[in-house]
């Protein structure tokens, strides 16, 4: 007598079957309930599991990367990062501003308990209290510049690292104070960037000048890199180096080398003279995010040596600033005091939000500066420190999610 062995999905254990169960989007596990009995038991009963269990789905929520983590106020529980990262989709939020004098903010720089924000002629490091900043009692208060504008900054291994127009600074926290600086009567610099013991600044003549840290906290020339075009930006990963220039010379947007060895490792082309890069960042030592004046944030591949990845500006605004969090959620800074949302898995951007300060003051100048954590977006225009909560519970919705339903043609 022969025994036929029926393979069936009931046959598995309920540990398979969560397994399987997991892939699957909400609508189809409650379809899922209909099946069976066994079926609706599994997934009634395990249904918190199933559902809000899944970190790398939630767009904005997932706190995946220590890069969030470290600067969020807290790690959310399942259900809340499902909550929250609807209200971010669909536009439900509660906004405040702060009001930060005349002087222009140029950056700021979120961490878990303090904002570093550069405005004007000076940096101060303030608390973050529940949703909002204490502006009264600055932890850091950095001064000492020639001209009223601050141009970059970075915090970064116990160190800031700041530059203006001709004057490159290093302040150490542990210390308290600066501990190097180097003026330059030739140089007029536009970014800044820092990894491990290296600083890297950029200028406006194509000039690109690298620095090592010493053990006595002093910056160290080390090398020097000339290039026929404005640096509007850079971006250090290990000993890969990404300069961003305006474009305007050649249609040559992107330089990337490796300082160690001098070797140049890349040249990415911009499709039109003039589209330069305002701003860079690495997700990983292969894949580099950029956007800037060719409406488009990209990403591009340094194994394939090309763009493997481009989401267009649904009002083709140009992109000042971003904020990724090196899973699936990039937000861009643009004109209009506009910020976008968009999950890099689709081609659309999921959400627009617009500051109420711009509104109300009747200017709607640019986004200069970006970041966010799980429940909070912070967005710096020229006089205003705009903060969106999206934790809440009740609260009017803004939905602009299709509102630029046309797809641009740049």
């Amino acid at each position: 007598m022969s025994l036929e062995i029926v393979l069936s999905l009931e046959n598995f254990s309920t540990e398979i079957l969560l397994t399987i169960f997991s892939y699957l989007p909400k609508r189809d596990l409650i379809s899922l309930k209909n099946v069976c009995t066994r079926f609706y038991k599994i997934v009634n009963h395990h249904w918190d599991v199933l559902l809000f269990n899944r970190r790398e789905l939630y767009l904005v929520t997932n706190q995946c990367s220590d890069y969030i983590q470290k600067r969020s106020r807290k790690l959310l529980a399942p259900f809340e990062k499902h909550r929250i990262s609807n209200n971010w989709k669909v536009g439900r939020y509660k906004e405040s501003s702060i009001y930060l004098s005349r002087a222009f903010i140029t950056q700021f720089y979120l961490e878990k308990n303090s904002i570093w924000i550069g405005k004007g002629g000076c940096i101060k490091c303030c608390q973050r209290v529940g949703n909002t900043i204490n502006m009264h009692r600055a932890k850091y208060k950095l001064h000492g510049y020639n001209h009223t504008e601050v141009c970059k900054f970075v915090v970064r291994n116990n160190y800031v690292t700041t530059v203006n127009r001709d004057c490159l600074r290093l302040f150490s926290l542990q210390k308290r104070g600066y501990t190097s600086v180097i003026n330059f009567k030739e140089m007029s610099m536009s970014s800044v960037d820092m990894e491990s013991n290296v600083v890297v600044i950029g200028s406006k003549d194509g000039a690109v000048q690298l620095f090592k840290i010493s053990q006595d906290s002093d910056l160290i020339p080390s090398e020097k890199i000339e290039y026929d075009d404005r640096i509007w930006s850079l971006a250090l990963n290990e000993n890969t180096l990404a300069a961003g220039t305006a474009a305007n010379k050649s249609r040559i947007c992107i330089f990337v080398k490796d300082i160690e060895s001098g070797q140049s490792l890349h040249k990415f082309y911009a499709n039109k003279y003039g589209a330069g890069i305002l701003h860079l960042k690495w997700q990983s030592p292969f894949v580099l995010w950029s956007g800037g004046y060719d409406y488009c944030l990209k990403r591009w591949d340094l194994r394939l040596g090309q763009c493997v990845q481009t989401f267009l500006d649904p009002c083709a605004s140009k992109i000042n600033c971003f904020d990724y969090d090196l899973i699936n959620t990039v937000i861009t800074g643009c004109n209009d005091s506009r910020a976008t949302l968009w999950d890099v898995r689709k081609d659309k951007y999921v959400q627009i939000y617009y500051m109420e300060s711009a509104s109300r003051s009747r200017r709607r100048s640019p986004i200069q500066s970006i970041a966010f954590d799980a429940e909070h977006l912070f967005a710096a225009t020229d006089l205003h420190m705009n903060i969106l909560d999206f934790s809440v519970i009740k609260g009017g919705i803004q939905d602009y999610s299709e509102i630029f339903s046309t797809q641009l043609v740049i």
